[in-house]
């Protein structure tokens, strides 16, 4: 029996240490790592709508932790809207940089939750032993919106805002309930940079003392477009804070649109012209410059036919997109009608392209290039294309004839050189005159040579 109480005692001894040994390692284990929830958005939630929870996993301690998993726990009225996420294995956390992580939930709250705070709830365990499984609780706010007022004809004036450019936006605040609303606030959120405008003469917040049931008030703001504003549509926070008949403070937000259209801005120049007057062809280069903020979209450059010339290239050149500040030039190729008596030749440019909301439009443009008269031209040390076309026909009109007296000149001087003369010193007279005298000593050479050379018999 004594030797049964003995066994009894030590197993109760035994139980003792191994609970005192075990229990520290334990609640180390458990206090090594703190969550914090940094955020939940939107604040609060509302039913049948998602949250976005995120949650600080941080290692308090002065060692690395071991491998940390992390489970969303269902517990109503929350749920994970992506199944993939409900396990994440965060692993180790150091004790520097790596000392704590941020992970994040999007979880679907239910349509019949109820208002006030509900508790989301996650489970994490470290290392393999799965056994030892603490649970975090985090408590979200959940509140139904009900919208007691809206917002209504939001009017622009002008609808498409240039840069740099004014503008007034009204809009109706309507009151949708029976009872009266009092101190109500509405302000224009400029807090995002990507917005590019500002208030102008004016604070972005307007005050209405009260508004009766079912009644509406208008408001006005001046705003002005940043003049490197970006053509494209901007969305506008607007928020509204109001009580309502019970002295509740109550905010509503809402989003309105504007409109930035820069309308494309171009000079068409002609950047080379040639030397030419009437009746002569020449290559003309065009040159279109955006000298606006927003891009010339599928633009297509046309130099179209007039009464004054005759175009001899193609009439079109698809020049594509040109960015601001940037330019394209168009090579095009005319004739100046023979009958054009002006000093000034007036180019029909036509242009069809598409703004940033690729709004088709079409312009044309004419622009005045220079045509010379052939005295201008022959002071300029040019030779008209007709004279030089005239100079080509007399050329080929009198060579011809200039190779045939040559031809006629060397057989003289020839026959001279190789014909018997009657009287000594005839040859060397008669190819002194040939070489001298040219043509005019060949043609006397001709007609009087039989006189004075000795014939053969």
């Amino acid at each position: 029996m004594r030797s049964i109480n003995k066994i009894i005692v030590v197993c109760c001894v035994l139980m003792v240490l191994l609970n005192v040994v075990c229990t520290p390692v334990m609640a180390a284990s458990s206090s090594q790592i703190d969550f914090t929830m940094l955020r939940y958005e939107p604040m609060p939630a509302e039913p049948g709508k998602y949250v976005n929870v995120f949650i600080k996993v941080e290692n308090p301690g002065n060692s690395r932790t071991d491998e940390i998993t992390i489970e969303f726990a269902d517990n109503y009225p929350f749920r994970l809207a992506d199944e993939d996420d409900r396990v994440k294995n965060i692993g180790s956390l150091g004790i520097d940089k790596e000392k704590s992580i941020v992970v994040e939930y999007r979880v679907i709250v239910d349509n019949n939750a109820v208002e006030g705070t509900n508790d989301l709830k996650l489970n994490y365990y470290q290392g393999e032993d799965k056994t030892i499984v603490i649970e975090e609780v985090f408590n979200i706010d959940i509140q139904t919106s009900t919208k007691i007022i809206t917002i209504s004809n939001v009017v622009s004036d002008p609808v498409y805002l240039s840069p740099g450019s004014v503008a007034e936006v009204m809009m109706d605040i309507k009151n949708l309930e029976s009872s009266k609303l009092y101190d109500l606030k509405v302000s224009m959120d400029f807090s995002d940079t990507t917005i590019p405008f500002s208030p102008f003469q004016s604070v972005p917040e307007k005050h209405i003392n009260i508004i009766g049931g079912d009644e509406s008030r208008s408001v006005t703001f001046n705003l002005i477009a940043d003049p490197d504003a970006v053509s494209g549509i901007y969305n506008i926070p607007v928020s509204v804070n109001y009580e309502d008949s019970s002295g509740t403070t109550i905010e509503s937000s809402y989003t309105i649109s504007l409109v930035v259209n820069a309308v494309p801005k171009y000079k068409v120049d002609i950047k080379d012209s040639p030397l030419i007057a009437a009746g002569e062809r020449g290559k003309v280069i065009l040159s279109l410059s955006n000298i606006g903020s927003s891009e010339i979209k599928y633009l297509n450059l046309e130099l179209l036919d007039t009464e004054s010339y005759n175009l001899i290239s193609v009439s079109s050149d698809y020049l594509g997109n040109v960015g601001s500040d940037d330019f394209e030039t168009s090579e095009f190729e005319i004739k100046v009608n023979s009958d054009f008596s002006g000093s000034s030749l007036p180019l029909k440019v036509k242009m069809v392209y598409a703004d940033s909301f690729n709004k088709e439009m079409e312009d044309t443009v004419y622009l005045n290039m220079k045509v010379y008269s052939v005295e201008e031209l022959a002071e300029l040390g040019v030779k008209s294309s007709v004279q030089q076309e005239s100079m080509i026909t007399t050329y080929l009109m009198v060579a011809p004839i200039a190779i045939l007296l040559l031809a006629f000149w060397v057989f003289m001087l020839f026959d001279a050189v190789t014909s018997k003369f009657k009287k000594k010193g005839l040859k060397v007279i008669w190819i002194v005159l040939l070489v001298t005298t040219h043509l005019f000593g060949a043609f006397a050479y001709f007609f009087t040579r039989n006189k004075f050379k000795v014939l053969e018999e």
